[in-house]
Formats: C-alpha cells, structure tokens, sequence
C-alpha cells in the first residue's frame, strides 16, 4: 500500500527538520509513544501502545540530508513501513512536509488488516502529520 500525505507547517524549514528528526521531541506528539531508546544496533526501538497493544518499533534511518531529506523505515511484527519525508521551503517561516509511505505486510494477518484498514492507515499518518504540525507550532520557538 502507498500513499502520500501533505501538510503546510507554519515554521521555518530548518527547525522543521530538526524536530522532524529528533527523537525527543516524538513525545511531543505521539500520543502512543511509551518510551525509546537506542539498542546495542545505534537503532532507535520505540515502545508503543496504538490501540492499546504494546508493540516495539525499529527504526531504521536510511538518509537524513538537513534540512529537507529523512527516510526512514520502521519495522514492527508484521509490518514495514517505508516512510520517505521531504521538506520544502515556501518562505522563510513556513515549510511544506510530504510524507510519501509505503507499507509491506509480512504475515497472513497484517495482510489482511492492512486490504480492510487501509483507511485507517492514512488517516493515522495524516493525524500524527497534524499533531506534530501543533507541536512544532506551539512548543518550538525559531
């Protein structure tokens, strides 16, 4: 499944990619996020209770250009999500986030929430787009 989510954030584009890419600002605004941490990898696993299962996340960072590239890939039971960000400057306090994903079901279960609930995915990504939008807007000054 692949999609593509936009949202225009009222922040420069350099401090979007830096909040975009950090770790510590995600309790910011991901409200299932219990707790992270860097395993014996370098790789950052999140723990994460969306829809009240805990479930660990690896994230795999594939290319993180500042300010305007971060791919990334998330693994968890299941799924892949390849998750492709770019940012663009639309003037010198506003930034465009493209979020191009693709998601890979790994077993027969995934497969099929992911042909029933594939709305829901997209609703979700777009939902954390727009929390994260709040966050950085509300909490971050620059």
């Amino acid at each position: 499944m692949k999609y593509t989510k936009e949202v225009i954030i009222n922040k420069d584009i350099q401090t979007v990619f830096d909040q975009l890419t950090n770790p510590e600002f995600m309790v910011e605004w991901q409200e299932s996020l219990d707790s992270y941490e860097k395993n014996s990898e370098g790789k950052w696993v999140y723990n994460d209770s969306h829809s009240g299962k805990p479930m660990k996340i690896i994230e795999d960072i594939i290319e993180k250009k500042s300010p305007n590239i971060f791919k990334v890939k998330y693994t968890t039971n299941g799924v892949i999500n390849l998750m492709d960000n770019e940012l663009f400057e639309i003037d010198d306090n506003t930034t465009r986030w493209a979020s191009y994903n693709e998601f890979q079901f790994t077993n027969l279960m995934m497969k099929i929430i992911g042909f029933l609930f594939r709305n829901s995915f997209k609703n979700q990504t777009k939902k954390d787009m727009n929390a994260f939008k709040s966050a950085i807007e509300s909490k971050i000054n620059g």
